[in-house]
């Protein structure tokens, strides 16, 4: 058994539990009895109440008339249970005669509930792979199976979901409250089993330290605790990150009850595929550092499972859900983090979403934007005076923050700089330099023109198009607004306090999962790790050719470019986690994710604070190519150490 707070010494007894042990155990019994709910099959939400929540949910928004589904719900099954003296169970028939009973609502409403409540079972409920294989050794080995579960499903609702699992087949016969009219919670469910099935030789395998050990070994029969995926989430650091996102209500510093339902809901969605995924198996796994230590996410499938199936798919509803994206004619994906945001978007809206607007790629970057708007303001050191100072040679910022490039042979290329220390020197040669950087600028501020012409932009400011990136400043935005006059609804991850400035020139910005103070504390905590992933297989945007219609000029890659093969390989699993979750959910599933941005970055909260690790090889491969402030590459994990 595992219990929060245990000592090292019980850890390394549960530790050497393995699948061969239980085989064992399989191969010794006459007859083998398994739990079904989070032994054999799982769900892929947090909890078992986030399907009833979810359908709660759904039929709220097809019928707005209805509140609080889902306490409804609960209530009613407890009244079926109540008319019976709590001695016999119930199914949904008897609950749902009751709700409607209890509220009054249409029976074409409860239809639709109760069809989404059996829907979301069948797509949530997954077999746990590792229990799975043991149930197949069992029948390889001759032994009589059979499943023994409270549960209000009966076997019309029930078995579609086994068989689909693999399960059904494998089964000699089962045991449900619903249908035989006792429970394993009362013990009278293992009176009807031994007196069918005989004790001796009976071996049960549950997760319920009560219902499935208890109970049943007091009639004799062998059991053998199997550990569900929240029994071992409950026993790892990450914990508390989870269930601090999925809280479903806190107090405030003045006493008052802050009512956080659908933030909750949003967080058992979200996380629940990580745990299912991660805790799924009751074997230990040494490679992920012991249950009760820091996992080690050691592939980079799983890294984009983890930490970026939430913020990408979180992200994507709220794109999606968002008023701006129904007002614009395009959607941009700035480079490089549009990059694969750009084919997640596709998917979205070719498999889901088809109203959505069109995506395109969009090459720009801070230095072509900085560069373009200099033809308007005439002011280079405006430039030089932002972002956090620069260290390195004065060709380098010239270049950097101007898109100036110096001659080959210029002593510029040698001379180091530091701002804002150095700004008074900085401000000398740029201004001996200027006419001739202005009139690089011009040249580079037309060619942009030409290339969002091409690209179908109206630079004429009728037209409103999406823009997305990972955002903060908005600066893209605001110098391609004020070189083009072309206007954008900026729809990012995340913005501060600056981003406003784009209003001044006909553009709107929106931090989709923070702003403000958040966007900043978002860009803290979880920036430098998103901007890693986020790129593309192509060096940074330098500027455009001169062929019709343009063609961007790319810089040399760097740390990512090389390690690109890794990036892609965990953009693939965040993929899966999103296509895992609105094939278990549903496309509404994207609106139920409204208030998921806790949530959104949990993981890589965890992985901030040291209770999740990637492995030293993956982390190699996450870099940031900041050679707008001179430091060149940035390995993150080395950055946030020394940090």
């Amino acid at each position: 058994m595992i219990r929060v707070g245990w000592g090292r010494r019980n850890f390394d007894h549960y530790e050497a539990f393995s699948s061969a042990r239980l085989k064992i155990a399989v191969e010794e019994a006459r007859v083998v009895s398994f739990d079904i709910f989070d032994t054999l099959l799982q769900r892929i939400a947090l909890t078992p109440d986030a399907a009833q929540r979810y359908a709660g949910w759904l039929v709220e928004r097809a019928y707005p008339e209805i509140r609080n589904f889902f306490d409804h719900r609960k209530s009613a099954e407890d009244a079926a249970r109540a008319a019976l003296d709590w001695t016999d169970d119930v199914g949904l028939d008897e609950i749902y005669a009751r709700l409607e009973e209890a509220t009054g609502w249409s029976a074409e409403c409860l239809a639709f509930a109760r069809g989404k409540e059996v829907e979301l079972d069948a797509r949530q409920l997954q077999p746990r792979p590792d229990m799975l294989e043991v149930l197949r050794h069992a029948r390889q080995r001759g032994r009589r199976v059979i499943l023994v579960s409270d549960t209000y499903l009966r076997r019309a609702e029930l078995d579609p979901i086994l068989a689909r699992a693999g399960v059904l087949a494998l089964v000699d016969e089962i045991y449900l409250s619903s249908e035989r009219l006792a429970r394993k919670d009362r013990g009278d469910m293992w009176d009807l089993v031994v007196s069918a099935e005989g004790a001796d030789g009976l071996l049960h395998v549950g997760d319920n330290e009560r219902s499935d050990l208890l109970n049943a070994a007091q009639r004799g029969v062998q059991t053998i605790h199997v550990p569900s995926a929240l029994s071992l989430l409950r026993a790892n650091p990450v914990e508390a990150d989870i269930f601090a996102a999925a809280r479903k209500e806190y107090v405030s510093d003045e006493g008052v009850r802050i009512d956080r339902s659908d933030e909750a809901l949003a967080a058992e969605i979200l996380l629940g595929p990580f745990v299912a995924a991660t805790f799924g198996s009751p074997f230990p796994s040494a490679q992920r550092g012991g249950v009760a230590r820091a996992l080690t996410l050691s592939s980079a499938f799983e890294v984009g499972r983890a930490l970026f199936g939430p913020l990408l798919l979180c992200f994507m509803g709220k794109l999606a859900q968002h008023p701006a994206t129904a007002h614009v004619e395009k959607i941009f994906f700035v480079a490089r983090e549009g990059y694969f945001l750009l084919k997640l978007y596709e998917e979205v809206r070719a498999r889901w979403l088809p109203d959505l607007p069109e995506g395109v790629y969009f090459c720009c970057s801070r230095r072509v934007a900085n560069s373009a708007s200099l033809s308007r303001s005439g002011d280079p050191l405006s430039l030089v005076r932002i972002g956090g100072g620069f260290r390195g040679t004065m060709a380098g910022m010239l270049d950097a923050r101007l898109g100036y490039t110096v001659a080959p042979d210029s002593p510029l290329r040698a001379m180091r700089i530091v701002t804002p220390d150095e700004f008074d020197k900085a401000r000398s040669i740029i201004t001996l330099l200027r006419n001739d950087i202005l009139a690089q600028t011009q040249k580079n501020a037309a060619r942009l023109h030409v290339y969002c012409e091409s690209l179908g932009i109206r630079t004429n400011g009728s037209a409103l198009y999406g823009m997305v990136d990972v955002g903060y400043s908005a600066t893209i935005q605001r110098r391609v607004q004020e070189t083009t006059g072309a206007r954008f609804a900026g729809l990012y991850m995340a913005t501060g306090q600056l981003a406003a400035s784009v209003e001044e020139t006909g553009g709107l910005a929106f931090g989709l999962l923070a702003e403000g103070a958040a966007g900043d504390r978002f860009q803290r905590v979880c920036g430098l790790m998103i901007e890693a992933f986020l790129t593309a297989p192509h060096g940074q945007t330098m500027g455009y050719d001169d062929s019709v219609p343009p063609r961007p000029v790319f810089g040399a890659g760097g740390v990512s470019q090389k390690n690109f093969s890794v990036l892609e390989e965990i953009f693939s699993g965040a993929l899966d986690y999103c296509r895992d979750v609105v094939e278990a959910y549903g496309a509404d599933v994207f609106g139920a994710l409204a208030q998921g941005e806790r949530a959104a970055t949990t993981m890589l909260g965890a992985l901030a604070s040291g209770r999740l690790v990637i492995a030293p090889e993956l982390a190699e491969a996450l870099a940031v190519d900041d050679q707008f402030c001179g430091r060149g590459e940035i390995h993150i994990f080395k950055h946030m150490t020394d940090v």
